[in-house]
């Protein structure tokens, strides 16, 4: 489920910004490959390793920007900090982000999310996937539903395109 992400942070442009806080941060670490292999299990650390945000963010594969926009929006817990006021993160953080960015690839908008943060943790547990059970107007339902929306409108206008690169007036012209 890890691999072949869409990238909210560049793959969407300009109105997956407002939606999930992506955009380059200035002067963000990127961690090295042993503190980001330790955040995310590895033999340097098995994954016990708490890690300033740059370092945490490299290791989930986003910036230090989102897990901000994360925390703000309610998506990740507040972390614990420094006496200098550094954020710190653990393995679970780091496995939460990891998370927030399948589902949101997936299509799941922050604001989906943000009414999942409190039973997130159960796809953080190891275990066998929980089974999604949709529930009439809940946030999968009606994120369907706007799939389904979506794809009759891109079919309509895909044959409307059709007919005038024929020739023809598109389907329901007036004459």
């Amino acid at each position: 489920m890890r691999t072949g992400w869409a990238d909210p942070e560049t793959d969407a442009g300009a109105g997956a910004y407002a939606e999930t806080g992506a955009g380059a941060d200035a002067g963000s670490g990127t961690g090295s490959a042993a503190t980001v292999a330790a955040a995310a299990g590895g033999p340097e650390g098995g994954g016990t390793a708490l890690l300033r945000i740059g370092d945490a963010a490299a290791a989930a594969g986003t910036t230090p920007r989102a897990l901000r926009f994360y925390e703000q929006r309610g998506l990740l817990p507040t972390p614990a900090r420094t006496a200098s006021g550094q954020r710190q993160y653990g393995p679970a953080d780091v496995a939460r982000v990891r998370i927030i960015r399948d589902l949101l690839a997936a299509g799941f908008t922050v604001a989906d999310l943000r009414g999942l943060a409190p039973r997130m943790h159960l796809l953080l547990d190891g275990g066998p996937m929980p089974v999604c059970v949709p529930e009439p107007g809940g946030v999968v339902a009606l994120r369907l539903a706007a799939l389904d929306a979506e794809i009759d409108r891109l079919t309509r206008l895909r044959a409307r395109l059709t007919h005038l690169l024929a020739g023809g007036p598109p389907p329901g012209a007036r004459a």
